[in-house]
């Protein structure tokens, strides 16, 4: 997008028709307008908004037709306020025309919705929907990163901006083509789901149940990974804040000694939690794999005795086998010769000891239990000793344990009661954090186990339904349906993820680039896995997190929006044709973008200023304009316009206000008026 022509008629304090020329060339990308406060460069930057969105923020918004245009018109009589923008965009060429109708209605300038008419000509052919189009070229989402007030400009580098970052990533990129249709199937998903309940309600109302109670989980599970997510990039903050004030304490010799027993504390502790956790585990498997043994001693005992009884008694074992009386008797001979025969006092005597004999299975089972009887009982005494050996360990181990966070503590309170107040407040801020990320720790913990509960449930209901499935064709097709509409869900997620960090990693890199040739000093900038803009101050290799001045901050905002002009340039030209990219040449157009600077960092963004897109639309006060400045931006100056303020009150005024000096020459920033208008006037 190449911004060519901005054309105002009776805009706000610009009566009749004046014309910007904003065009630029690859050599000469900057365009400058000079103007005092009050003179109009807002309302140029809002003009912009207003032509391109319908947007205007600024006092009296209703006012937009010109004050002395107005003041001139009769009752109910109606004039038109018109802003019109021509640019280029691949190789097409737009006018936007935005313009409203307003009414004297008792001295007041009336208008509404209905006055106000928007049209579009693309290659010479009026369109009728010209508002899509916009959006698609330069979605409202993305004005704020390429037409700004330079002076807050520095919010980007706040943590509290991170969203910006992240909304920046996703509309120069248009991934919100991803998070739009990730949207959409969520809730197509969930009206299959609604479909599939009616369906099932009718075929079979015992569906019904378990079919809303997983809708009802995937919610649940959806709500608390957010949380878990929320909290983990909480915890990681936190977790930053805590080795930041372990090296500034680190920097203080009077202290060096005890922050360094401190962490040794700190890794003893962590130690000691480990060895007790691996203890308490043992200590379980053994109890749970030896306590029955112990437990059940008396009873055993008790049936020793009794099977020692019936040892004494003879009665087992019994010392002849079943089978080999059987023998005897079949073959007809005992063993010592004597003849078996049937009905004779020697047979029936042995038939009579078979009566009497135990059978082969119950006395083998007597032999093995009486072995095994003598090896465990009296087990419980071992076992009681073993037992009593891990507790003795443990209970030593939390002695320790016991001991160091008593030590923990205590230097904790050295550091919190140093004599150095900035020690001392570095110590409570410590113990602050420390415990914070305790609590965040608790919280994960608690959260991160619902989420798995919930997952045993959703795998309970899954299976519910999947045993009281039917072969029912529409609920097989709507089952189909909803499993289709998931399968493409995970995948547009895990896309969407994948290509933020990815972008996010190029741009991170950018913005280092552009911030190093910028920025005086040891200091560097990056967007982190957290997508907060950050600045580092290198100390012995080690990137120490750092607060920044304003100046700071504007410089890695500036860089960050330099990089997303030239993250999308290069996208656009790698991705031509593909409907996901939406991204293309972005021009910037800011208003007093060196306000808050100091003159050497003036001096060195207005150096770089002309590599951070292909077109700049520049607008500065006299008291950001400098030689230094001039002499920077002189070589990359296509268009110079000053905004020439028209006072009544122009001889109330002081010298200083009335002039600026241009190329050598003086050039009127006010002049004498009978009425209050600006002009725009060019000198290049």
């Amino acid at each position: 997008m190449f911004l060519k022509t901005l054309v105002l008629e009776d805009f706000r304090q610009f009566k009749d028709r004046q014309i910007l020329n904003l065009t630029t060339t690859n050599e000469k990308n900057i365009v400058l307008i000079h103007g005092e406060n009050g003179a109009g460069k807002t309302t140029l930057l809002e003009a912009f908004s207003w032509c391109l969105y319908g947007d205007l923020a600024l006092t009296n918004p209703n006012n937009i037709l010109n004050e002395y245009v107005f003041f001139n018109m009769g009752e109910k009589e109606s004039k038109i306020a018109r802003v019109s923008l021509l640019f280029s965009d691949k190789k097409r060429e737009y006018i936007v025309s935005r313009s409203v109708k307003v009414t004297n209605i008792d001295n007041k300038q009336y208008w509404t919705k209905n006055d106000i008419t928007l049209e579009m000509t693309v290659n010479g052919q009026k369109i009728s929907n010209p508002q899509d189009t916009i959006k698609k070229i330069l979605s409202k989402e993305l004005r704020k990163y390429f037409f700004f007030d330079g002076e807050r400009i520095d919010r980007l580098a706040r943590p509290e901006s991170k969203k910006d970052i992240q909304q920046g990533i996703k509309y120069i990129m248009g991934l919100e083509v991803y998070s739009n249709a990730i949207r959409h199937l969520k809730e197509v998903k969930k009206e299959l789901n609604k479909e599939l309940t009616t369906i099932m309600e009718k075929e079979s109302p015992a569906e019904i149940s378990p079919v809303q109670k997983k809708e009802e989980i995937l919610e649940q599970i959806d709500q608390l990974k957010t949380a878990i997510k929320n909290h983990q990039e909480f915890e990681v903050q936190k977790e930053e804040e805590k080795k930041l004030i372990s090296q500034e304490l680190e920097k203080h010799k009077e202290i060096e000694n005890i922050e360094r027993e401190r962490q040794r504390i700190e890794t003893d502790l962590e130690q000691a939690n480990e060895q007790i956790q691996k203890i308490e585990k043992k200590e379980k498997s053994f109890i749970s794999k030896n306590a029955y043994l112990a437990i059940s001693n008396n009873l055993l005992e008790k049936i020793k005795k009794y099977l020692d009884k019936k040892r004494e008694k003879g009665e087992l074992p019994s010392g002849i086998r079943e089978q080999f009386i059987h023998d005897l008797l079949e073959k007809g001979e005992c063993i010592c010769g004597t003849k078996l025969e049937v009905g004779d006092f020697h047979y029936e005597h042995l038939k009579k000891l078979l009566e009497n004999t135990i059978k082969k299975n119950i006395e083998d089972n007597f032999i093995n239990i009486s072995g095994i009887l003598e090896n465990v009982i009296g087990y419980t005494d071992e076992f009681k000793k073993l037992l009593e050996e891990l507790h003795q360990e443990k209970n030593e181990l939390i002695k320790q344990r016991d001991s160091l966070e008593q030590q923990y503590l205590e230097i904790k309170d050295k550091l919190k009661n140093s004599d150095n107040i900035n020690i001392k407040e570095l110590g409570k801020r410590l113990e602050y954090v420390e415990n914070k990320i305790k609590e965040i720790m608790e919280t994960l913990g608690e959260k991160k186990e619902k989420l798995n509960r919930l997952y045993k449930e959703l795998q309970e209901v899954e299976n519910e339904i999947q045993k009281h499935q039917t072969l029912n064709e529409k609920i097989a097709l709507a089952e189909e349906r909803v499993e289709i509409a998931q399968n493409i869900l995970d995948e547009l997620e895990y896309e969407y993820e994948f290509l933020t960090r990815e972008v996010k990693n190029k741009l991170s890199e950018k913005v280092g680039e552009v911030f190093n040739s910028i920025i005086r000093g040891d200091y560097s900038a990056e967007i982190n896995h957290n997508f907060e803009l950050k600045v580092y101050k290198n100390i012995d290799g080690n990137k120490i997190p750092v607060g920044t001045s304003t100046g700071e901050n504007q410089i890695a905002s500036l860089s960050f929006i330099g990089s997303l002009v030239y993250i999308a340039k290069k996208w656009d030209e790698e991705n031509q044709g593909d409907i996901f990219t939406g991204a293309g040449v972005y021009p910037i157009v800011m208003d007093s973008p060196f306000g808050s600077l100091d003159p050497e960092y003036r001096d060195s963004i207005t150096k770089n200023l002309q590599k951070l897109s292909p077109q700049i639309i520049v607008m500065l006060s006299k008291s950001q304009w400098s030689k230094e400045v001039e002499q920077n931006l002189a070589p990359y100056i296509n268009h110079e316009y000053i905004l020439v303020y028209h006072n009544p009150k122009y001889k109330e005024l002081s010298n200083d206000y009335k002039t600026i000096n241009i190329d050598g020459q003086e050039h009127p920033l006010e002049v004498d008026s009978e009425y209050e208008y600006t002009e725009i006037r060019r000198i290049k």
